[in-house]
Order: structure tokens, then C-alpha cells, then sequence
């Protein structure tokens, strides 16, 4: 518990924001926004449980915190970088509804510029192989290509 504490301090001790309903992110798309200062965008993810869900929030302006909660308002926040791609990645244990909220990190009064892409929400694979083929099929579009080398002895 105390590990994440550090990356929930941006969002314990920021100013409550005004959230703004952005409907089901779908697996995919590529859903490019502007948020104004003290915003903050809740995007909605729909799946079973037991799924894999990875994605990037893209910041192309400001920096971002994106905070997962799960159906029974336990959360995760994702801010490991100031710029760029903010990767994120978690294990549905449980089915409903999981929130994705994005706002500002901290205390910024300038607008925040994204990108979020939902690369997969699908069961985890069982097995080697599939589990292997499920990983690769994670990159966005908008980044380099995934290189895997399997090696059997």
C-alpha cells in the first residue's frame, strides 16, 4: 500500500476537478481530446472478468495522471513520465465497469492535450504461444513495431 502512495500524492492533493463523461473506450481507437484547466475526463471499460487490459495515454501537451478504478472504487494511478507515452496496464478480476479518469498531474493551470488508445481488453490467453500472440497484438499504431524472439531449447 505504501508503494502506491507516491503515485497517488498528484491526485490526493489536487484541486477536485469537474469530470466530464467520454462514453466506452472501445479496443483500437485512437480517442484524441483537449482537457481545460481543472478538467478531467472518465472514460467507462466494459469486459468480463479475468481480461488483460493495456493501453498509452499519449500526452502531447502537459502531463497527465490517469487514475483506474474498478467496480468496487479500489484504485491504481498511472504517472511515471512528464511527457511522452504513459503506458498502462492491469488484470480485470472482476467484472462491471472499470473508470479511466485523466486530468492534469498536480496543481497545472494550462490545458491538457492526449491521446488514448485501448489496445486490448480481451480474456487473458492461456498457454505459451497464445500468451505470446496476445502480448504482440498490444502495440498502438502510432508507435514502432513489437519484436519478439521465442527460443526453444
Amino acid at each position: 500500500m505504501l508503494l502506491l502512495l507516491p503515485l497517488l500524492w498528484p491526485f490526493l492533493i489536487a484541486p477536485a476537478q469537474e469530470p466530464t463523461p467520454m462514453g466506452t473506450l472501445s479496443p483500437g481507437a485512437i480517442e484524441a481530446h483537449t482537457i481545460e484547466a481543472g478538467g478531467m475526463h472518465v472514460w467507462e471499460i466494459e469486459a468480463e472478468s479475468d481480461c488483460r487490459v493495456e493501453g498509452r495515454l499519449l500526452q502531447l501537451e502537459g502531463d497527465a495522471l490517469l487514475v483506474v478504478t474498478n467496480p468496487k472504487g479500489q484504485v491504481a494511478a498511472f504517472d511515471f513520465s512528464d511527457e511522452g507515452r504513459e503506458p498502462f496496464r492491469f488484470h480485470r478480476t472482476q467484472a462491471g465497469t472499470y473508470l479511466l479518469s485523466i486530468q492534469a498531474s498536480g496543481n497545472s493551470p494550462h490545458q491538457l492535450r492526449y491521446e488514448l488508445y485501448l489496445g486490448i481488453c480481451e480474456p487473458v490467453a492461456t498457454g505459451f504461444e497464445a500468451r505470446v500472440a496476445q502480448w504482440v497484438r498490444t502495440a498502438s499504431p502510432r508507435e514502432p513495431a513489437v519484436a519478439v524472439w521465442v527460443v526453444q531449447p
